[in-house]
């Protein structure tokens, strides 16, 4: 297993920020990301823990179901099923205010099974992974900064 670790800190409101990466459909706008779509809401809000997600990012696809929501420290996810041969311990993303800031953690712990070539394979998607979650952070925090209220985060309550 590999685990990866990518720190940033942000300018950005810690609320609008946990908001923009736990708006699941939201995350299609996210650079290297082709559709994402929420296929199961979340047990207490649309989405929090129990939701399911799936994110389509061309080479490949993964379903992720939101395992751990605390509104607006933590968000994390456990991948289920993916395109590839992929086996996924927990994903994390915790938010910590500080002095102007918001220091956003983001990890994930994984490994590609495959055959005499796994190893070299998780090295490639962690080093990849890594580029495509700070990529990630970078346009939340600028979105998170954008005066426009987000439709899909802002929805807290399952509709009737």
């Amino acid at each position: 297993m590999r685990t990866i670790k990518v720190e940033r800190r942000l300018n950005a409101p810690i609320d609008r920020l946990f908001d923009v990466l736990a708006d699941h459909p939201g995350y299609a706008t996210f650079p290297g990301v082709k559709s994402a779509e929420l296929i199961r809401p979340g047990v207490s809000e649309t989405n929090g823990a129990g939701a399911l997600r799936k994110i389509d990012v061309g080479a490949a696809w993964f379903e992720e179901e939101i395992t751990g929501f605390h509104r607006p420290s933590l968000l994390e996810y456990k991948i289920l099923r993916s395109s590839l041969p992929f086996r996924h311990d927990i994903g994390r993303i915790t938010f910590v205010q500080e002095a102007g800031a918001v220091r956003v953690t983001w990890t994930s712990t994984f490994r590609l099974e495959l055959p005499v070539i796994g190893r070299i394979a998780t090295a490639l998607a962690a080093w990849q992974l890594s580029r495509g979650f700070a990529a990630t952070l970078e346009h939340a925090a600028r979105r998170a900064c954008e005066p426009a209220v987000m439709s899909h985060a802002t929805s807290r309550a399952h509709p009737l």
